[in-house]
């Protein structure tokens, strides 16, 4: 190796080596305002299409950051905003993605609260190393419901883009979430009301039908593969013991390792559901939902950034990217077969807690989870400044 080669690479590696410094004195500079957000959501702890004090919240931090935020318009939407700050022309375009729906009753049983905190937080660090490029922080809403990204990717707001980063908090630390397709279908049978004790002969019972619809989906579960999953509650039942009901619902959720197969779940699962009307007597309404979601394309080049970079900032912290079978679905998978996107996970958990429970909400308030939030935003950043250099 030549002397003027090795010199190159000293310089560059002493520059990596400032700017890791760099972002790691930004963020505990920041820090503050990353657990300031974190608790603030919390609080608030808005559910899908209602954001309206959390995203609020979240422009107003922008703004004072001198990010230009603004809402554009979207079909369907009114809690999402789009905050930028171009710092040159001749640099990428990067989002930070920013989610901060709660579930209903749990309230940040998803950890929403710390993703928005650690979008924001790496948004606000990398405008302040010097970056060549546009700094995006996109608020996405109603992830839980699974329209918020969907809506907007109509829209045409990620049109720009040239990555969208994010990191999402779990019980383990890996690259590659498991994310895939997922349709959300309701279906409602219609009998015929009755005395259920003097004229039980005169009614149809919908209830019936829909109890059938989930023993024959019970039975069939024999015949999935691990490629499926089929999920549903009773959201209609009927009004009193002694009136045979009317009117039964129920809401599903069909997942399927890819959009592909999920199409065969879905023709599978229309089947199952006329066929339970059928041995009833009833009438059946299914209705798909339009917003469905994709399975995460992944992009190893991004994944390998994100570790190295990680590793960098964080060398002790426990990596375990083994699969498992741990299936979610998201929006964000939608936006991956648009641009190059990541979402990684890091632990928030000193001991394992599952995901969308009041004690998973509960522990994003923790300093372990506040710290890991922390990480992840200047990780976030970090790679921002590895995507530059990569150009």
């Amino acid at each position: 190796m030549n002397t003027s080669t090795q010199k190159v690479r000293v310089k560059d590696s002493e520059l990596k080596k400032g700017k890791i410094e760099e972002i790691k004195k930004e963020g505990e500079k920041f820090y503050p305002l990353l657990e300031e957000i974190a608790k603030k959501l919390y609080q608030l702890r808005e559910v899908s299409l209602k954001e309206k004090h959390s995203s609020r919240y979240l422009m107003e931090i922008l703004e004072k950051h001198g990010f230009r935020v603004h809402i554009p318009p979207v079909k369907g939407l009114s809690t999402h905003f789009v905050a930028e700050k171009v710092l040159s022309d001749d640099g990428p375009a990067i989002a930070f993605i920013a989610e901060y729906d709660a579930l209903p009753e749990i309230g940040h049983g998803c950890g929403h609260n710390l993703i928005a905190a650690a979008s924001v937080t790496a948004g606000i660090i990398l405008s302040h190393t010097g970056y060549r490029g546009k700094v995006m922080v996109i608020g996405t809403p109603a992830e839980e419901t699974g329209r918020g990204k969907i809506s907007m990717i109509e829209a045409g707001i990620f049109n720009d883009l040239d990555y969208a980063l994010m990191f999402h908090p779990g019980n383990r630390t890996r690259m590659r979430p498991e994310l895939v397709a997922l349709s959300e279908v309701n279906v409602r049978y219609t009998g015929k009301e009755a005395h259920a004790s003097s004229y039980p002969d005169r009614g149809i019972n919908a209830l019936h039908a829909l109890i059938n619809l989930f023993n024959l989906i019970n039975s069939h579960r024999q015949n999935l593969s691990n490629d499926f999953r089929i999920n549903g509650i009773i959201t209609r039942g009927g009004v009193a013991p002694n009136i045979i009901p009317a009117e039964a619902e129920a809401t599903f959720h069909l997942r399927a390792k890819d959009s592909m197969l999920l199409q065969e779940l879905k023709k599978r699962f229309k089947k199952m559901a006329k066929a339970a009307a059928e041995g009833s007597f009833t009438k059946v309404k299914i209705s798909f939902s339009p917003f469905e979601l994709k399975e995460m394309k992944h992009y190893p080049f991004l994944e390998d950034l994100f570790r190295e970079n990680l590793l960098k900032l964080s060398p002790d912290i426990d990596l375990d990217e083994t699969p498992r079978g741990r299936w979610a679905s998201s929006d964000i998978g939608n936006l991956s077969h648009i641009i190059p996107t990541l979402q990684a996970t890091i632990r928030i958990t000193e001991k394992p807690t599952p995901i969308h429970t009041k004690e998973f909400a509960e522990a994003t308030l923790k300093e372990f989870a506040l710290r890991r939030t922390l990480i992840a935003a200047e990780t976030l950043a970090l790679t921002g400044v590895s995507l530059q250099e990569k150009g």
